[in-house]
C-alpha cells in the first residue's frame, strides 16, 4: 500500500500512499481524458460557429428569394400583359435557384452538422467539468477508482462515437491559435546552461579574492532564481506542448496544474526546492552548509578563548568538531576562522 523513498537533498522521507484505492496513476488517466475533452470542446464549439455561418449563407438568400417569389405570384395579375411571360419566367428562375440552394444545404447536411457540433460541445464540456470537480476532491471523498474508470471510459467512448467529424481547417486553426503561444519562449535548460557558464567564468577568474568570489556567486544565484521564477510563470501559460491533445491534433491550460500531492507524506523539516538545476542547487546547498560550519567553529573558538584565555590550535578544533563537520572541509574552514581571528589581533 505504501512505498517510501528518501530525498537526500531535503533530508525528507516521502511516502507514496494509496488513499481510498486512489493512486497517482489513476489520476493521470483522468487528467489525460480531461485535457482531451477540453480540446474537443473547443473544436466542436468552433465548428458550431463555422457551420452556423454556413447555414446562414444558404438560408438567408432562400428566405429572401421565397419572399420575393411569393409576393410576385400574388401580384401576377397586376402586371401588364406584355410583361406577364417575363415575370413568370423570372419567378420560376428564382424558385429554381432557391431550390438548388436548399438542396445543396441538405446534401452537405449543414443544419444537421451545426446542431451536432453544438450538442457535442456541450457534452464534452460537461465531461470535462465532471472530471475537474472529481479531481478537486480529496481522494477519500471520491468514488472507487475502478467504478469511475469504467463509467468515464464508457462516456468517453460514447462521446467519440456520436461526435461529428471535425474539418481539417478547424484543427489547423486550433494548432495555430494555441501553438503560437509557445513561440519565443525559452526552456529551463537554456537558463541552466547560461548560468552554469557564468559560474564557471567567475570561478576561473583568478583576480577575484574569496570575498568577491562569494559575493559574485550569491548575486548570480539570486538572478538565476528570479529568471527561473519568470520562466515558471511563462511556462504555466504555455502548456500547448504538454497538453494531452486528441489524436486528430497530431499529438488551453491543463487541469493537471491543479493536481495535488495527495499521495506524498513528508517526514522531517519541510523545505522547498523551487527548480531542478542540479549544479546550481548543489552549489547553493554546499555554500549554506559551509556558512553553518563556519559559525559553529567560530563559536567554538570564542568559547575556547573565553575559558582558557588563548585561541585553540588547529588540532584542538579538529578533535572537537570531527563528529559534527565532514573532515574534508573541517580543516580548511578551521584555518580560515583562525586566520580571521589572528588578523584581528594584529
Amino acid at each position: 500500500m505504501e512505498s517510501r523513498a528518501s530525498d537526500s537533498t531535503n533530508d525528507q522521507a516521502i511516502t507514496n500512499m494509496v488513499i481510498n484505492g486512489w493512486t497517482e496513476h489513476h489520476e493521470d488517466i483522468f487528467l489525460e481524458w480531461a485535457d482531451k475533452a477540453m480540446c474537443y470542446r473547443w473544436l466542436h464549439s468552433r465548428s458550431f460557429n463555422v457551420y452556423s455561418r454556413r447555414a446562414a449563407y444558404y438560408t438567408i438568400p432562400v428566405i429572401i428569394m421565397s419572399t420575393i417569389t411569393g409576393t410576385a405570384n400574388f401580384a401576377q395579375d397586376k402586371f401588364p400583359e406584355k410583361y406577364k411571360v417575363m415575370a413568370q419566367m423570372s419567378i420560376g428562375a428564382i424558385n429554381i435557384i432557391a431550390g438548388i440552394l436548399t438542396t445543396i444545404a441538405q446534401y452537405f447536411k449543414i443544419n444537421e452538422l451545426n446542431e451536432s457540433h453544438r450538442a457535442s460541445s456541450i457534452s464534452w464540456s460537461k465531461f470535462y467539468q465532471n472530471i475537474k470537480v472529481e479531481m478537486s476532491k480529496d481522494p477519500s471523498e471520491r468514488k472507487k477508482p475502478s467504478d469511475m474508470l469504467n463509467h468515464y471510459k464508457e462516456e468517453f467512448d460514447r462521446l467519440l462515437e456520436i461526435s461529428p467529424t471535425i474539418d481539417d481547417s478547424i484543427i489547423h486553426e486550433f494548432k495555430k491559435k494555441f501553438g503560437k503561444k509557445d513561440k519565443g519562449t525559452y526552456h529551463s535548460d537554456t537558463i541552466n546552461h547560461k548560468y552554469q557558464s557564468q559560474v564557471k567564468d567567475i570561478i576561473d577568474n583568478n583576480e577575484l579574492d574569496q570575498t568577491a568570489l562569494d559575493s559574485s556567486i550569491d548575486d548570480l544565484f539570486e538572478n538565476y532564481l528570479v529568471e527561473m521564477n519568470k520562466f515558471a510563470k511563462q511556462n504555466s501559460k504555455n502548456k500547448f506542448n504538454y497538453l494531452k491533445k486528441p489524436d486528430i491534433c497530431d499529438e488551453l491550460i491543463s487541469i493537471s496544474e491543479n493536481k495535488r500531492d495527495w499521495y506524498k507524506v513528508v517526514d522531517g523539516p519541510k523545505q522547498t526546492i523551487l527548480y531542478d538545476s542540479p549544479e546550481m542547487v548543489d552549489r547553493a546547498t554546499k555554500r549554506k552548509e559551509e556558512e553553518i560550519y563556519h559559525l559553529q567553529i567560530s563559536k567554538f573558538v570564542d568559547e575556547y578563548r573565553t575559558l582558557k584565555g588563548q585561541y585553540p590550535l588547529l588540532e584542538d578544533i579538529i578533535d572537537n568538531k570531527r563528529d559534527d563537520i565532514p573532515i574534508e572541509i573541517l580543516r580548511s574552514i578551521s584555518i580560515s576562522v583562525l586566520k580571521s581571528h589572528y588578523s584581528e589581533i594584529v
